[in-house]
């Protein structure tokens, strides 16, 4: 039956790996875990698998290959770390870490017991944001003079209430981490290295949650590219918009939709706006397989077999969290983060 999974986490967000799992011919589920011990027999009873309350009883079940990470931000380097030791293979949701510190432990521990590390970034896999990715690494926009990246959502009082743990700056991270992690990611793997940052955070409007409610910062890449990012998850009533902008001198590409998966302007010197095909069940939906999660999967699947470098391993997944710390560190400090 291939690779056996033992998920850890059974909220929101695994419902996208249960069901790419299930869809996949080289893996199965075979146990699932969490501390809401109700929620996790709910689970394996709905998939005729095994349910633990502790990940860490889950990880000592010798019949599993890899772990699959879904719990709250805070907890993935350690349950990661754990699983490492254990023999399992590791596949973790955003973020790695929510701290530098642990992001490295945990590609360590993975390292030095030869286990395979990967990071979900599903959002690079989007039809639009590999075209983008391929013009510009054709030099078919120039050089890239300049770019934006503006995230404007909504996450309201019941949404804290609902998820009190994305609330709380310990377990969160801080809204960067949670919402604008992914387009952090997007923008640094297109342009590069990043060569300084400065930023400004607002707090949230809603009493009591801890993380930022808003912000902007200025990123000068190495390539002399300058980027400017707007990030808030204040918006009235609803999600407005992630977008991302990107000027070069032959030509102005805008991606949108609800993951960069659309393109809203392609205007390029010789180069036709490509055909590409919005697939189904996008990767912010919990109904059905996500395709951006499965192709996650078959690359992690095939790395296991050592055919394909994984698509984001540690160290990739490490280089938009000292993007992100960087900007909270020259909100607190007031002062331009300078990159070795």
């Amino acid at each position: 039956m291939g690779v056996k999974f033992g998920l850890i986490g059974c909220g929101k967000v695994s419902q996208r790996h249960i069901n790419v799992i299930k869809a996949l011919k080289n893996a199965q589920l075979v146990a699932v875990a969490d501390i809401n011990m109700k929620l996790a027999e709910q689970v394996a009873k709905e998939n005729n698998i095994k349910a633990y309350n502790k990940y860490e009883d889950l990880i000592k079940n010798p019949e599993i290959d890899a772990v699959a990470i879904c719990t709250p931000n805070s907890t993935h380097p350690k349950i990661g770390i754990a699983a490492a030791r254990a023999g399992k293979h590791v596949l973790t949701e955003k973020p790695i870490a929510t701290t530098l510190e642990e992001a490295e432990a945990l590609i360590k521990t993975c390292k030095n017991n030869n286990k395979k590390l990967a990071v979900v970034k599903q959002v690079r896999l989007n039809p639009a944001v590999q075209e983008l990715k391929k013009i510009i690494d054709e030099g078919r926009l120039g050089k890239i003079l300049s770019a934006n990246v503006s995230v404007r959502w909504n996450r309201d009082a019941n949404y804290y209430r609902k998820y009190p743990w994305h609330g709380k700056k310990d377990t969160d991270g801080g809204t960067l981490i949670t919402v604008a992690a992914h387009y952090i990611d997007v923008l640094q793997w297109l342009l590069g290295s990043v060569k300084s940052v400065i930023a400004k955070t607002k707090p949230h409007i809603i009493p009591g949650v801890e993380v930022e409610g808003l912000g902007s910062a200025i990123i000068e890449f190495k390539s002399g590219t300058l980027a400017t990012l707007d990030y808030t998850v204040c918006v009235y009533n609803k999600n407005l918009e992630g977008t991302l902008l990107i000027l070069g001198e032959k030509g102005t590409i805008k991606l949108g939709g609800t993951a960069f998966d659309e393109i809203e302007i392609w205007d390029v010197k010789g180069c036709e706006k490509p055909d590409i095909e919005i697939l189904k069940g996008e990767s912010d939906s919990i109904e059905g397989v996500s395709p951006y999660h499965k192709m996650v999967y078959e690359n992690f699947l095939e790395a296991l077999d050592n055919k394909v470098p994984i698509l984001t391993d540690g160290e990739e997944a490490k280089r938009s969290l000292e993007v992100i710390h960087a900007i909270y560190k020259s909100a607190e400090t007031g002062r331009e983060v300078e990159f070795l």
